[in-house]
Parts: C-alpha cells; sequence; structure tokens
C-alpha cells in the first residue's frame, strides 16, 4: 500500500532519534571514566565522596555570597581531590616499579628509543646525541650500522633511502649531505665498508666501556628510590597531578580575586579562555547576532528625517584666553582696514558738504 505524501509517521518529539537518549549519553560518559583524575563532570563513587566532603567543607569555612563564588569552590574541592589521588596511585606504581625494576627495566628502555629514533629523520644530530648516551640506544644505532654492512656487501652498494640513513647515524645535515667525503655514494663499496667498520668500532668501544656502567647505575638508582622511574603509567599520574594542581591554584586565585572586589569579567578561565560571568558560567566565545532590523512597511509615510547631531559642548575658557580671537597679524590688518575705511567716510563727507 502506498502512502500519501505528508501522512508517514514521524516519532513523536519526545522519542529519542539515532537510538540516543540522555541517561544513555550520561552512562556512556561514566563508563568512559579512566580513574577520574581528568574528569571534570564524571567521576567514580569513592572519588564523588571526597569531593563532596571537601566542598562541604569549603562551603562552611569560606561562606560564599554569589554563585560565581560557589563554583569556585567546587572547582577547589575538585582539583584538590584530583590532586591528592593522582599523588597516591603514583606514589603505588613506583613502589611497584621499584620491586620490579629488573623485569621491565629492558623492555620500557627499548620502547622509550624506539620512540625517539622515529623522529632522527627530522633532527638527525639532536636526536642522534640522545640515542648514544643511553645503551639501549647505542645498541640500536649498533643494529643499524651492521645492517646497512650486510646490505652493502651482499649487494655491491646503497640506495639512496640507506645512503640517507647513513647521513642520519652521523648526524649530518640535509643540506650538507651531497659531500662523498662525508658520507660515500652509494655505489662505493669499500667506502661504504670502511664508513661501517669504524662506527661498528666506535660504538662497540663505547658501549664496553661507558654506557653499561651508566645503564646499572641507572637501575639501581631506581631501585633504591633514588631516582624516579620513566614508565608510561608514572607519567600519566605525574601529568594528572601537575594538571589538577594548576587548576587548583588558578581557582584559589581567582576566589581570592573576587573577594577583593576583581570585577569577574576581567578573571580568565585557562580552561576555556573565556572570562567568568557573575553566575559562574562561562562567556559565549562570540558575542550573539544583532536582531534583524524591521522590513519597511508599503504605503506607509516615510519616517522624519532625524535631527542633525548636536554640536558637542565647547571647552570651558581658560583665564586670559580667547578661543575666537584672531591671530595678532589678522587682527592688526583689521584693525589697519577699519582705520583707512574711517578716513575715506570723512573725507567723502567733507566733499559733499
Amino acid at each position: 500500500m502506498t502512502i500519501p505524501h505528508g501522512e508517514h509517521e514521524t516519532p513523536p518529539a519526545d522519542e529519542p532519534r539515532n537510538g540516543r537518549t540522555a541517561e544513555g549519553s550520561a552512562q556512556s560518559r561514566r563508563n568512559a571514566i579512566r580513574d577520574g583524575c581528568r574528569s571534570r563532570t564524571e567521576f567514580p563513587e569513592d572519588m564523588q565522596a571526597l569531593i563532596d566532603i571537601r566542598l562541604a567543607e569549603l562551603t562552611a569555612e569560606e561562606k560564599p555570597k554569589t554563585a560565581l563564588e560557589r563554583w569556585l569552590l567546587g572547582e577547589m574541592a575538585r582539583s584538590g581531590v584530583q590532586v591528592e589521588v593522582s599523588h597516591q596511585k603514583l606514589l603505588a606504581n613506583t613502589k611497584r616499579m621499584r620491586q620490579t625494576v629488573d623485569e621491565w627495566w629492558d623492555d620500557d628502555r627499548r620502547q622509550a628509543t624506539d620512540r625517539l629514533a622515529a623522529r632522527l629523520e627530522k633532527d638527525p644530530r639532536r636526536i642522534l646525541g640522545q640515542l648514544q648516551n643511553s645503551l639501549h640506544g647505542a645498541l640500536w644505532c649498533l643494529e643499524q650500522w651492521r645492517g646497512l654492512g650486510a646490505s652493502a656487501a651482499h649487494n655491491g652498494s646503497l640506495t639512496e633511502a640507506q645512503r640517507a640513513l647513513c647521513c642520519d647515524l652521523i648526524g649530518v645535515a640535509p643540506l650538507l649531505r651531497d659531500n662523498p667525503d662525508t658520507v660515500p655514494a652509494c655505489d662505493d663499496q669499500p667506502a661504504i665498508l670502511e664508513l661501517v667498520a669504524r662506527q661498528v668500532e666506535r660504538l662497540e668501544t663505547r658501549i664496553q666501556r661507558v654506557l653499561k656502567e651508566r645503564d646499572r647505575t641507572a637501575r639501581s638508582n631506581v631501585r633504591e628510590g633514588l631516582s624516579d622511574p620513566q614508565d608510561p603509567e608514572s607519567r600519566r599520574h605525574r601529568s594528572n597531578e601537575g594538571r589538577a594542581h594548576k587548576r587548583m591554584v588558578w581557582a584559589i586565585e581567582a576566589f581570592r580575586a573576587l573577594r577583593r572586589g576583581v570585577l569577574p569579567a576581567t578573571i580568565i578561565d585557562p580552561a576555556t579562555k573565556q572570562p567568568l560571568e557573575p553566575d559562574g558560567a562561562v562567556a559565549p566565545s562570540t558575542p550573539p547576532p544583532p536582531a534583524p532590523e524591521p522590513a519597511p512597511t508599503t504605503g506607509a509615510a516615510a519616517p522624519p528625517p532625524s535631527a542633525p547631531p548636536a554640536d558637542p559642548p565647547t571647552a570651558p575658557r581658560a583665564a586670559g584666553l580667547d578661543p575666537f580671537a584672531m591671530p595678532e597679524a589678522t587682527t592688526s590688518a583689521a584693525r589697519g582696514a577699519s582705520c583707512c575705511g574711517a578716513s575715506s567716510e570723512a573725507a567723502a563727507s567733507g566733499q559733499a558738504r
């Protein structure tokens, strides 16, 4: 059966479209929470309880008078709890990493080396220095040189990409790679093999004399608590703690500024880059569009022309100064002209008599 045009069934306005509801969206946001240390609205139940307790304490102590002050106290409570929770998680993770340092050390250092080596092509000189200052970075460079030597020995030459890698492993700037004295040409097999042998020998010597002892010292420092582990989990907790601490400091300073009488519009929220409003909200990023002007009605009389703007009030005269006085030369000429005019009139009247 064909339904006539205009009689298709449409869902009521209160029914959700695309299978989404407000409750479902809220549940989805709650499911996305990891530990609540970077969240601003949704938190785990235990963290939400701590935030509520902290907010009640701050409210009883500060006695906020406006909605904006209450909102800033809420920001203090939230960020303060996030600082404490992030610090506790960091301490727990650091303790665990110190106890198991021999299990994860080599894998973590290799992963860090791979992330660093991925930027070698963009900044070869700086990244090469960082790689060769660690045991695992030097081992990575040694592996690349041995692979280049094997390719040159097997194929008799290198490709352009392989020669570019040689330049990266030496730290040659891109604009200086046309000199074959620095890096041999692709088809110069003896010179390439000689370069590879020198670099392999240099790296092996550095690894045995310097880098192995440096790596053992760094591992021992982590085990004994003299340095912090640099694993991704520890870095995440430190980042969360610093982020929440910065927010807490801003909220405290903004609250104190309001108590000193600073206008809310002069306080910028660093999270939104917008000024605050008295009701605790953030000002919109763009002003609302102006209301459209009403269209003139046909047949109606034209509105009377507007009166010209009034002249601005003149400033009061200073003592001894006349703003309308003519310059000295002008006034002298005027006085001379008036005198000449008076003499001419007198002569004419005498002749008439």
